[in-house]
């Protein structure tokens, strides 16, 4: 919850959501839809946000059971893409439900906590009162105080746990008999157990209640359709035969836990209404089996086309198109599907672009290139143009079978694309103004891109999507040349540099600017960030060539160091044993100075080819140099040793800016 301001809230929720199974897309969906936006994204809808005149209390609940099941993640996405930014937004209030760990990022930087389970708010007199109000019409006065107590008692804090005994109570599958000493202790304390007595009152029915329950327990998005799919899905999940007339039984007898949701296109999905009731149905050791027979189960579904025999993924069930891809890949099974180019034409493209990270085999790893390159560049694609830009990527990086597959429903056939020197592995789009800088940074334990221009702001990217996730307002400076990150008390941080010379420290959770920092006469045009004397530096350099070495942790001034660089790349490194600063002399030749003494230590490279760009890396835990030569070529030095490590040959255009990151196994510049 946002901090509260002087008013209260009115007691209206503007829109309620359950987070249960939706995806940071589901939710960008489900929040523009109840206030009547247009957005499709993050970034536009914050920007339409930001641009409303009324109002709105949002409240999403459940957001410990966000994503897929057994999906540790995607709460984490949401928090940090999602919530931060909206309980950021004037105007907006955002209230979120879910379990403590789940909150505790949110609540330690932007967000005011209210444990409901705790203090003041963790009455148990509601949960009497709440069982007392069930069972109001049992038995005897005396006999039913002393039952409600007890149920109240082993329920704790938990309503589930509550009604479940109260349930299992009234059905008789629970014997209570608050004359007999311990009876009390016999009562269940947890979800799955009371759930398990709850089941008992069906008898010989309970394995069909099971069988047909199951399947809502893997169930994503909104929940499991009725028709073709749910009882499938019972079939696959049990080995019993099931049919829709049980799916009707069920509902009529047995859907005290069964929540029915419309969707925007006015058909019913079913889900169950706590995520507990899903572990207890669900077998962790099976899982991958459970995702395997599912996944056969939806394909099993398409239906055929009658003059092929291929499947018709046009006329799939829209749950099949929009999750089957999650399924596949739960079982690790993504990339046999994927091999079918009539699903990569139709699927849902948010949900399989997910997906497409858990591939493993050559071929997949190749359709996923060729996919992801598509996505990129049109997103909004529908199935025929999507297939005509699937084959020209194809051609283009040389995936012959993929392109045969897709040509074979072309009017027209695929036999060549230009092949441009295009080393990218993922487009970022809309860096606009032009950056001037970029860095990737890691927040929240995901990787993002921060940029900055010649404008007053920086910006940070999504480096899977290529969306922007925050731009984080306006800067002290007229304008942003250069930029570093470092962690400072456990914090990612970024430290800019502006054009009027000064200095600004950013936290990269909040958006939260610190004070500026007067330090240099001109415009700053290099930053970089280390660990030296013993704390957490930051490295300035100006038009001058004037090197500034900060205390990040205080904003003061530790040394000052006069070079005679007036080109702005400059890097953090260890020369000689000691730290240093590596800068892009004016013979265009990478020199090093010493951080502490303000030495200079003399070239760390050779001088045959020129450098216009030099940055650091981390490389089997050593730093190594990174430069970028005006004969096209990158080459990965040891510093000081003056040996190339390796290199990229041939870039395809001038190369203005660079960064580092680890997004594979493999360091990736």
């Amino acid at each position: 919850m946002p901090q509260p301001g002087a008013d209260e809230l009115a007691g209206s929720i503007t829109l309620a959501i359950h987070a249960r199974r939706l995806t940071l897309d589901d939710l960008v969906t489900r929040i523009a839809d109840g206030l009547g936006l247009s957005a499709v994204s993050v970034p536009t809808l914050l920007f339409e946000l930001s641009r409303r005149t009324v109002s709105a209390t949002i409240m999403i609940d459940a957001l410990d059971e966000s994503g897929v099941a057994e999906d540790n993640e995607e709460h984490l996405r949401i928090s940090e893409e999602l919530l931060r930014p909206l309980s950021l937004t004037p105007g907006l209030r955002l209230l979120v439900g879910g379990r403590r760990e789940t909150l505790a990022g949110l609540s330690r930087h932007v967000f005011h906590p209210v444990e409901l389970d705790r203090g003041t708010y963790a009455d148990p007199e509601d949960i009497r009162r709440y069982v007392a109000g069930i069972l109001a019409d049992r038995g005897d006065r005396t006999v039913r105080a002393v039952l409600v107590n007890g149920i109240a008692h082993r329920a704790g804090a938990s309503f589930l746990v509550a009604r479940m005994i109260v349930e299992a109570v009234n059905g008789g599958q629970l014997d209570v008999d608050p004359s007999r000493e311990g009876w009390v202790r016999n009562l269940p304390t947890e979800a799955a157990a009371a759930f398990r007595s709850w089941l008992g009152r069906f008898g010989d029915r309970e394995p069909l209640v099971r069988r047909l329950l199951t399947p809502l327990a893997y169930a994503l998005g909104s929940g499991l359709p009725w028709d073709h799919v749910w009882s499938p899905l019972a079939t696959a999940l049990s080995g019993r035969r099931c049919v829709d007339e049980d799916v009707q039984w069920l509902l009529n007898h047995a859907g005290a836990y069964i929540d029915e949701v419309t969707i925007a296109d006015g058909t019913t999905r079913f889900r169950l209404s706590h995520d507990e009731l899903s572990r207890a149905l669900r077998e962790p050791r099976r899982e991958r089996e459970a995702q395997r027979r599912i996944t056969k189960a939806l394909i099993a579904t398409v239906p055929s086309q009658p003059d092929t025999g291929r499947l018709d993924w046009a006329n799939a069930h829209p749950y099949v198109l929009a999750h089957l891809a999650t399924h596949a890949a739960a079982a690790q099974e993504i990339d046999d599907l994927i091999a079918d180019v009539g699903f990569l034409c139709h699927a849902d493209l948010t949900s399989l672009l997910a997906a497409l990270n858990q591939v493993t085999t050559t071929a997949g790893q190749t359709i996923a290139m060729v996919f992801q390159a598509v996505a990129v560049r049109h997103p909004d694609d529908a199935a025929a143009p999507r297939r005509t830009c699937l084959a020209f990527e194809a051609a283009r990086q040389g995936a012959s079978d993929l392109l045969a597959a897709l040509n074979r429903d072309l009017p027209w056939q695929v036999e060549r694309a230009m092949v441009t020197q295009d080393h990218g592995y993922r487009a970022v789009l809309g860096v606009e103004p032009a950056a001037v800088h970029l860095q990737c940074v890691e927040v929240l334990d995901r990787q993002k891109l921060l940029t900055s221009s010649n404008s007053a702001s920086l910006r940070m990217w999504d480096l899977t999507s290529g969306e922007e996730l925050d731009s984080l307002g306006d800067l002290q400076s007229p304008g942003v040349p250069a930029f570093a990150t470092a962690i400072v008390e456990g914090r990612p941080v970024a430290l800019a540099g502006g054009l009027d010379g000064a200095v600004q420290l950013w936290d990269l959770i909040s958006g939260a600017p610190g004070a500026a920092w007067p330090g240099h006469e001109t415009a700053v045009n290099a930053v970089c960030t280390t660990t030296a004397f013993g704390t957490q530096v930051g490295i300035t350099k100006d038009e001058d060539g004037v090197v500034v070495a900060w205390d990040l942790n205080h904003g003061t001034i530790i040394a000052t160091i006069a070079t005679s660089s007036r080109l702005s790349p400059m890097a953090c490194l260890e020369a000689d044993g000691r730290e240093a600063i590596a800068v892009i002399d004016t013979d265009l030749t990478v020199q090093a100075w010493d951080l502490q003494s303000g030495e200079l230590l003399g070239a760390l490279c050779d001088g045959r080819h020129d450098i216009g760009l030099v940055a650091t890396a981390e490389v089997d835990g050593r730093r190594l140099l990174l430069t970028v030569h005006l004969d096209g070529v990158a080459r990965l030095w040891q510093p000081g040793a003056r040996a190339v490590q390796a290199s990229i040959d041939d870039l395809s255009s001038e190369v203005t800016k660079m960064g580092c990151a680890t997004t594979t196994p493999e360091p990736l510049p």
